[in-house]
């Protein structure tokens, strides 16, 4: 009777180990999309980048930013690139998704007077 009694004691706070590790991990897993999704609210509200490359791969140069502040009309540039997948390699894809990007950023570019 003692070692059913204590066998049953032992599974019951097994059981219980269980149910903690169970609630505090979902409990976990919930509070870091909780985070993540403020988090994601916060910086979608911001128009801003931050280039982390070494060669500031992303980020117009000083000299690009100066011709573009001279500039008295709009200039129009035309960027053709192939949209299928599977038409280009990744490495032009990448290339291509570069300069779009680049070329976003010159067009947000406020004048400078």
């Amino acid at each position: 009777m003692i070692l059913r009694s204590l066998q049953n004691s032992a599974d019951h706070t097994r059981r219980r180990k269980n149910f903690e590790t169970v609630l505090y991990s979902t409990a976990g897993v919930a509070a870091m999309f909780v985070v993540m999704l403020a988090v994601y609210i916060v910086t979608s509200a911001v128009k801003a980048r931050l280039d982390v490359t070494g060669d500031r791969a992303h980020t117009l140069s000083p000299g690009t930013k100066k011709i573009l502040a001279k500039l008295d009309s709009r200039v129009r540039v035309r960027f053709y690139c192939t949209q299928g997948d599977n038409a280009m390699p990744s490495a032009l894809r990448t290339y291509a998704r570069r300069i779009e990007d680049l070329l976003r950023e010159s067009n947000r570019r406020p004048k400078a007077n």
